[in-house]
């Protein structure tokens, strides 16, 4: 389990006893089974494709994206990848 945040050290604070990861990146390289995507709305595409592409299956919060492209483009990543997905609100 663990947490990406930009500001890793104030959320350490925070949860003591949980790796806490600067970027999301980070936090991916260590393959979780699946993660939870709460950003901003423009970022969920952008990390459920990374996810989909490291075969990592997550649930991203509504909505999915701000745009219809980045919305068409984590749908293929997603088929390609046969991940699960869901999205949660």
């Amino acid at each position: 389990m663990g947490i990406a945040d930009v500001n890793s050290q104030e959320v350490q604070k925070s949860f003591p006893g949980i790796r806490v990861h600067s970027s999301v990146g980070d936090l991916l390289d260590k393959r979780p089974d699946a993660v939870i995507i709460a950003l901003p709305n423009q970022e969920h595409a952008k990390v459920g494709i990374e996810c989909a592409r490291r075969g990592i299956s997550f649930l991203m919060e509504k909505p999915v994206t701000d745009k219809m492209e980045a919305a068409m483009e984590l749908i293929a990543a997603v088929k390609l990848s046969g991940v699960k997905t869901l999205v949660g609100h």
